[in-house]
């Protein structure tokens, strides 16, 4: 093991990773573990509770978290994170994101904060380039957060547009890619293709 691991690994508790001057695991901390690879697999329950009971990152550190929960498999709690946190920002009256959670803290337009669209693109719409370029892309959406999906993502070769919709237990599946652009779907067994 690396200088780093051994290090880590020294600061695991039975509640998360935390200092020892620290009364309870940070949010940021555990997130960055499982993005590193320095949590394995059997911490990740652990590192759940600690996602969901603690709010201490900012709009910007707030990506990292929600991409942890995604690495994690939690993509529901992911969504219940975006919805709780950005909750102030999607009732103002205003068409950007803010630099802090409070709309009186830091400027009123600023790009850090849009990590949630990040994440659901590339994770609830499940649209990632496998190869350079987009020439090859796949689309793996979560199925179970929601019964439709409007999602398009610019790529080097054009637009790429997801719309999926459930109706009576059965999912149709629209979807565009620029000419030339390979796709492996994963969609339902039942599912209508378009």
């Amino acid at each position: 093991k690396s200088a780093i691991e051994k290090g880590y690994e020294t600061l695991w508790t039975e509640s998360g990773y935390k200092s020892s001057d620290a009364k309870k695991p940070d949010d940021r901390a555990n997130a960055l573990a499982v993005l590193s690879g320095l949590a394995n697999k059997e911490k990740y329950d652990t590192i759940k509770n600690v996602l969901v009971t603690t709010k201490n990152s900012s709009p910007y550190m707030e990506y990292y978290v929600l991409e942890a929960l995604c690495k994690m498999g939690e993509y529901e709690v992911a969504n219940d994170r975006i919805k709780d946190r950005y909750e102030g920002m999607m009732y103002e009256d205003y068409s950007t994101l803010w630099e802090f959670w409070d709309s009186w803290q830091g400027t009123m337009n600023h790009a850090w904060s849009g990590g949630p669209l990040v994440i659901m693109s590339k994770h609830f719409a499940g649209i990632t380039p496998i190869e350079a370029g987009y020439e090859k892309v796949k689309i793996d959406p979560q199925y179970t957060l929601s019964d439709n999906i409007n999602c398009t993502v610019p790529s080097v070769k054009g637009l790429i547009t997801l719309n999926y919709q459930k109706t009576g237990g059965e999912y149709v599946i629209n979807l565009t890619l620029p000419k030339d652009t390979k796709v492996v779907l994963y969609a339902p067994a039942d599912a209508v293709v378009n």
